[in-house]
């Protein structure tokens, strides 16, 4: 039997995993990291499990935990940096949910500016020479270049210092 899957749970799971943390009478979450002793490949760790002693050896050596709240939990998606002479894919509501975040549809990216900008014409697959930096929230526009953009949302200071990586940023 075959299985299939939408992205859109894996969404869902992660909001209620968001809120439940949120909540003032939520239950205590802990992310727990490190380890005191070494893998036996640390390039390919073993399949973490939920049997009782995988628990036991999580805890016995885990090197310290934060306790998860909603101010320290953001959703995130693939960070893609707006380069001039890359070619972006326009944003099309037709793929599906899996594939969006495929390395090949790269549909949105964040400035230098750290404002976030969704790629709606590419004007013929051409590159992208101009850097978006409209922030109107009320429609699209259209650079020099001939690419349309929608500005989605700027990162606050907050989200840039404790959410913003190399490869991930947040998203609202």
């Amino acid at each position: 039997m075959t299985a299939s899957r939408s992205k859109n749970l894996d969404i869902f799971v992660a909001k209620q995993v968001k809120e439940s943390v949120s909540e003032p009478s939520s239950s205590n979450v802990y992310l727990t990291f490190g380890r005191s002793t070494a893998w036996a490949n640390d390039a390919a760790p073993p399949q973490a499990n939920t049997s009782t002693r995988n628990t036991y050896d999580i805890w016995k050596n885990m090197i310290g935990g934060k306790r998860l709240t909603g101010n320290n939990i953001r959703h995130a998606i693939p960070r893609i940096n707006w380069t001039s002479g890359t070619v972006y894919d326009p944003y099309d509501d037709l793929i599906d949910s899996l594939e969006l975040h495929h390395s090949t549809n790269n549909f949105y990216v964040i400035t230098s500016e750290y404002n976030v900008f969704k790629c709606l014409s590419n004007n013929g697959g051409t590159p992208s020479t101009v850097m978006p930096n409209i922030l109107v929230t009320t429609t699209h526009f259209q650079t020099s270049d001939g690419y349309r953009w929608k500005y989605m949302y700027t990162l606050t200071a907050e989200e840039k210092l404790r959410f913003l990586t190399p490869s991930f940023m947040p998203v609202k």
